[in-house]
């Protein structure tokens, strides 16, 4: 899968039911251990339209999907974790 076509499968999923997807952004990035991609997202959920905000870190190897997100609403708490995400997915791994 191309980094495209696992954001389009993503965006696919979190929209089901009526919420709405943006694509932020989508950049080239090593996660657990080897090549992938990173993306930021935003939404609006349909359920409450809260504006949810996220980032998303993936990699796939062997035909495998390995993936990290993180949503929060926009707002305030979203930053809050922001930091501490971000070193979660620079020092992710994978055990097999």
């Amino acid at each position: 899968m191309q980094a495209a076509e696992v954001v389009g499968l993503f965006q696919s999923l979190m929209t089901r039911d009526g919420s709405t997807f943006v694509l932020d952004k989508l950049e080239p990035y090593d996660f657990a251990g080897g090549k992938g991609f990173r993306y930021e997202f935003s939404m609006i959920r349909k359920s409450d339209s809260v504006q949810m905000k996220g980032v998303s870190y993936a990699s796939v190897r062997n035909g495998e999907l390995f993936m990290m997100m993180y949503t929060a609403p926009r707002l305030s708490f979203f930053a809050k974790r922001q930091a501490q995400i971000e070193r979660m997915a620079q020092s992710a791994t994978i055990l097999k």
